[in-house]
């Protein structure tokens, strides 16, 4: 190997290295940036899910969050049947 070629290959592995170092700083940056605004907003919203209302058409409509709303209509469901057949 000659001596411009191991002079090349230094200067390659250090500009790759210094690349390597912004893309990680960049990287952690966002990652923080995106952990503080995802922290701010749980902060935001874990007290107000239980009065969110919705503007359709200049209409306010409720809104409701539901946890599993399979379940909760498998529930409805039952004491739709259960009072059918009270009803009987």
């Amino acid at each position: 190997m000659g001596k411009k070629t191991k002079e090349h290959r230094k200067k390659v592995q250090a500009r790759n290295a210094r690349i390597k170092g912004e893309q990680k700083k960049m990287k952690k940056l966002y990652q923080d940036m995106f952990s503080k605004q995802l922290s701010e907003l749980q902060g935001k919203f874990s007290g107000e899910t239980e009065d969110l209302n919705v503007t359709v058409g200049g209409v306010e409509v409720p809104f409701e969050v539901m946890n599993n709303p399979i379940e909760q209509i498998l529930e409805e469901k039952q004491i739709e049947d259960q009072i059918s057949e009270l009803e009987k």
